[in-house]
């Protein structure tokens, strides 16, 4: 399941980005956004009162660059 969420994360940044899907660039994002699902769904385990859906938008949201540089 991973996988494929890798796959399908790399390919959309290569897609996005006109790079093959095998360079690092779309790589990294497909380890990345595994990485933020994974992260959210641990903190959603251990604070069983917030909500799953916020919690995945907010953890995808920090990968973005931010306009001022700081988060």
């Amino acid at each position: 399941l991973y996988g494929q969420w890798r796959t399908t994360a790399r390919e959309y940044a290569a897609i996005r980005t006109g790079q093959p899907s095998d360079t690092l660039f779309p790589i990294t994002v497909g380890h990345a956004v595994v990485a933020a699902l994974l992260g959210a769904h641990e903190y959603w385990i251990a604070h069983p009162d917030s909500n799953l859906f916020d919690t995945l938008a907010e953890m995808l949201s920090m990968m973005l660059p931010s306009r001022s540089g700081r988060r």
